[in-house]
């Protein structure tokens, strides 16, 4: 790995996305805090945070790109270095956080509370421990349901020395934005034909509907979850790393001209997401924004960059993964508590207070002490003696984007 500038302001950008997820999570919760008309638009906001998974998407495309020069894989041992990297980084972590869920499992199966066949259940689990249970529409969001982004990931890094070595023989900068253009196309192109068909109980909804019905076809997990479905957006991302390279000699620093209108038009999308079929916000429409926002942010310049840079954001940054990842066990955990030794309902700001504190306390000692040596004891392990490797050319880590 070449030397190369560092990129802070995307790993405070990565602990922002985290945390509208993390809220996202906690919506119906936090219906009884928000209320009244002035707060219709905050309300749409985090309703929406499924979204930002296109946005982890893409910056996982972004940061992988702009790491791994392409022609590294024309050596067979490269692309073994580079998967034992990936796998070293996310598994750890990702396995551990499905620990604390068996004891809950077990529990609902005693009780007769199930939230899917007990053979599926443990066949899930088994897909899960594979990273394989979003290929199964029935399978992508049992145990860990933030799982289904790292089975996409997974896919996405298997494809992703052949996906860069085809995307860098595109090299003018008006082919690399038409090539953009047609994923963008690529990624709506399922969610329209949901909206057209419709798919039963989901094409027709608004993209704030917090809760779908429970006979919901399996065509929506499908087109929710598939990594095939989402691969343009990971795509999108390692073209977009082509094209700020291709334009950071004559644009450094000038970041602002960007950021800025994607964050003002990403707010607009979002705050009228009422109007907007669910489809179609859950996977790509928002795709070009959220490219345009990473490109001025690496570009650099202005308060955003300056702020999304500072120490501590880079530390919550770095510990987003972390985050995304334990905040459904933690949150399961803290909902037992809160009902059963508080004796109060998880909810209303106590609630929502108290579980995102814990989220964010745990994520960090999780991800200092926990996950960063687990990942470098396996990587260690697994290429049968410690890597040389110059300084990693961005801050937080590819794989940490899902």
């Amino acid at each position: 790995m070449s030397v190369k500038r560092q990129i802070p302001a995307l790993t405070g950008l990565r602990f922002f996305l985290a945390l509208w997820v993390l809220t996202y999570h906690q919506v119906p919760p936090i219906k009884t805090i928000l209320q009244g008309p002035l707060l219709e638009a905050v309300s749409a906001i985090l309703h929406t945070g499924y979204s930002a998974v296109t946005a982890f998407f893409v910056l996982s495309g972004f940061v992988l790109a702009y790491n791994y020069d392409p022609a590294r894989f024309a050596v067979p041992e490269e692309k073994r270095r580079f998967a034992i990297a990936r796998f070293s980084r996310i598994y750890p972590a990702y396995v551990l956080a499905l620990v604390p869920l068996l004891p809950l499992f077990v529990y609902r199966l005693n009780k007769g509370i199930e939230q899917a066949p007990p053979l599926m259940e443990w066949s899930g689990l088994v897909l899960s421990l594979l990273l394989l249970q979003a290929w199964l529409p029935q399978t992508a969001l049992l145990w860990n349901y933030p799982g289904w982004s790292l089975s996409n990931e997974a896919f996405f890094y298997a494809c992703y020395p052949s996906l860069a070595t085809f995307i860098a023989r595109i090299r003018h900068p008006r082919a690399l934005v038409s090539a953009n253009a047609i994923l963008w196309a690529l990624s709506c192109a399922a969610p329209l034909i949901a909206i057209w068909a419709p798919v039963y109980h989901w094409g027709d909804l608004p993209a704030t509907t917090s809760t779908l019905p429970g006979d919901v076809s399996i065509w929506a997990n499908i087109i929710r979850y598939n990594p095939l479905l989402r691969l343009p957006e990971f795509c999108g991302g390692i073209v977009l790393a082509n094209i700020y390279l291709a334009l950071r000699g004559r644009f450094e620093n000038k970041g602002t001209w960007f950021y800025l209108p994607s964050v003002v038009f990403i707010l607009l999308l979002l705050t009228q997401a009422s109007h907007i079929p669910y489809p179609l916000l859950h996977n790509g429409l928002a795709l070009p924004l959220f490219e345009a926002l990473i490109l001025g942010l690496a570009l650099g310049g202005g308060f955003l960059v300056r702020f999304l840079s500072y120490s501590l954001l880079e530390l919550l940054g770095n510990a987003s993964y972390t985050m995304y990842i334990l905040h459904v066990p933690i949150y399961y955990w803290l909902g037992l508590f809160f009902t059963h030794i508080l004796g109060r309902a998880p909810e209303g700001w106590l609630w929502f207070g108290t579980s995102i504190t814990m989220v964010i306390l745990i994520s960090c000692f999780f991800m200092k002490f926990i996950e960063e040596p687990l990942h470098r004891a396996l990587r260690d392990a697994l290429l049968g003696s410690k890597p040389k490797m110059n300084k990693p050319a961005v801050v937080i880590e590819p794989e940490k984007v899902s």
